[in-house]
């Protein structure tokens, strides 16, 4: 399996029928080298994952999972089932939208989205939005060691004859995200919340 100097891992998987007669994905265990590490560059997760899952196209790697994300406070992801990265960090495909409240909290923007551009071009191919998660009520909550990094396309890098009306409709708000904690040295409980 060749590796490029930006993919960290690359990734299979394979179908298999469910009792139900449903096709399931299946991710297989790779046996990697030591060290190795699922860590994409933001404009990598928006052309190689998000463009293709948009056109329906199979994955590289299918090791994003799709996920209702604001169904779950971020305590609550399966983090700790993400192997192929660091420990402190998982990807979703999710929609996103403008009420971002879970059952506990919220996630808030933090300043203007940010431009990713293509490797080393100039061509933008998407934009970058960080959040940071609050336990409790807008606009009240108490800010916690929760971040997430949400990519959205740029329709522009979407080739024309490929563009459909259910793929317009898609791209302005099926989204991946990056979800990591930042450790508090000085409060080892702000990760965590029990209710």
């Amino acid at each position: 399996m060749a590796l490029s100097d930006n993919a960290c891992v690359s990734l299979s998987s394979s179908v298999h029928e469910s009792n139900g007669g449903e096709e399931e994905e299946e991710e297989e265990d790779l046996d990697l080298p030591v060290g190795y590490r699922f860590c994409p560059e933001d404009d990598e997760l928006i052309t190689h994952y998000l463009k293709n899952k948009l056109l329906g196209r199979p994955l590289s790697a299918n090791i994003i999972r799709d996920i209702d994300l604001y169904e779950y406070d971020p305590d609550q992801l399966p983090i700790d089932q993400f192997k192929y990265g660091k420990g402190d960090e998982a990807y979703y495909f999710t929609n996103t939208r403008l009420n971002r409240a879970t059952k506990h909290g919220y996630w808030k923007e933090t300043g203007e989205d940010e431009q990713v551009f293509g490797g080393d071009s100039d061509e933008i191919v998407g934009f970058k939005k960080i959040l940071n998660f609050y336990w409790g009520q807008e606009p009240n909550g108490e800010k916690s060691q929760w971040i997430m990094k949400e990519f959205i396309l740029h329709p522009s890098i979407i080739p024309a004859d490929a563009l459909s009306d259910s793929i317009t409709q898609k791209m302005g708000r099926f989204v991946v995200c990056r979800i990591q904690t930042k450790e508090d040295e000085g409060n080892e409980n702000s990760t965590r919340r029990f209710f």
